[in-house]
């Protein structure tokens, strides 16, 4: 896929990955729909890359309503939405013995209801104008087992992967592709953002050496960019060495 004049929405563009993979847009020649509930943030790197090109919608994933407006605003200032980067994600630290279940539910609004408001918001956009992509960011979490992380995280990452191989297989002939992404660590603010209880220093020194080295976003951005252009269905990035 040619990314120049594609129009792109990057859910959780705010910081992180869904940061870099918007800069990486706009210097592929996208126009780039920036989301997320921090609208300084927003605005910030709106300024940055050029506001030509870009729109700022601020929007909690969690609410339908705000997962609408925001492709809604996408068409009527660009005309159509081509891709759709469903980012926005937050973790849960904590044992399945101990952690919060009202945290849970946050975890599942965020990491798997907002990227089915945007799926089925995007796909009626996508319908109207023949087609486009749709990206779901997983996590290279959920093909491993590592106890200190504690498992809510890994467990709803890995359901987004099953949503994402059947909308895949079901908008095939509506021209809609469905790419997963699965990075592995990535040197962000993930476990500072994280719900639930954070590891002691000693926890976090544990948690750490069980980690592989992690990657940059900008790293992560790349693959997708790349992946996107090359219209592949699922990418695992191997742990950096």
């Amino acid at each position: 896929m040619d990314l120049q004049g594609k129009t792109v929405i990057v859910t959780g563009a705010s910081a992180g990955i869904g940061d870099a993979t918007a800069r990486a847009f706009y210097a592929a020649g996208s126009n780039v729909v920036l989301a997320s509930r921090n609208e300084a943030a927003l605005a910030r790197l709106a300024k940055q890359l050029g506001e030509d090109r870009t729109l700022v919608v601020r929007t909690d994933v969690t609410q339908r309503d705000q997962v609408e407006n925001l492709i809604d605003r996408t068409v009527e200032r660009f005309g159509r939405l081509d891709i759709l980067i469903n980012n926005a994600g937050v973790g849960l630290m904590g044992s399945v013995a101990d952690f919060d279940p009202e945290a849970f539910e946050q975890l599942f609004r965020v990491n798997m209801m907002g990227p089915l408001y945007g799926m089925q918001a995007a796909v009626r956009a996508m319908r109207k104008t023949g087609g486009g992509m749709i990206v779901n960011i997983s996590s290279g979490t959920s093909r491993m087992v590592l106890p200190n992380l504690g498992g809510g995280y890994p467990a709803l990452k890995r359901a987004l992967e099953v949503l994402s191989d059947y909308a895949r297989a079901q908008l095939v002939n509506d021209k809609i592709k469905v790419l997963v992404v699965l990075p592995y660590i990535t040197e962000t603010k993930f476990r500072e953002n994280a719900l639930g209880r954070r590891p002691t220093s000693a926890g976090h020194e544990q948690f750490r050496r069980d980690l592989p080295q992690g990657h940059s976003a900008e790293f992560v951005a790349e693959k997708i960019i790349d992946a996107i252009r090359k219209e592949e269905t699922e990418i695992s990035l191997a742990p950096a060495r």
